[in-house]
């Protein structure tokens, strides 16, 4: 009786020995996967996450610094789209500092564009 009692625990022992390492193996499998799927293709890009209000504030007050400091050059904003805004009065925020409201002169007068401020690659002056 004792014989087959140590026997049905040796035979335990080596079920659930032999499980564990494949529980294992499936937990490094599932995070090299979310490892993979978080990484980039191109090995010098990296993500960052910035709160929009303060994306927001960062674009104008560069537009602001660079308009007090470079006050007959032009300033234009490039975006992902391979568009420019130029010719620009002012800028202001929407409520929840997501998009940017350009105010920008043309040849029939002012022109208001919104842009998602995701969509600002940079700023530059001409």
């Amino acid at each position: 009786m004792k014989n087959i009692f140590f026997l049905f625990l040796m035979l335990l022992g080596s079920l659930f020995s032999q499980t564990t390492p494949n529980i294992k193996k499936n937990v490094i499998a599932s995070s090299e996967i979310k490892a993979s799927a978080l990484s980039t293709s191109d090995s010098t890009r990296a993500i960052l996450t910035i709160d929009p209000k303060l994306r927001t504030q960062d674009i104008i007050q560069t537009y602001n610094e660079i308009k007090k400091d470079a006050t007959s050059s032009k300033i234009i904003f490039y975006l992902n789209n391979n568009k420019t805004i130029s010719n620009i009065v002012d800028i202001t925020s929407a409520a929840n500092a997501t998009l940017l409201i350009f105010k920008t002169t043309t040849n029939v007068g002012i022109k208001q564009e919104a842009v998602f401020i995701e969509d600002i690659i940079s700023i530059s002056t001409l």
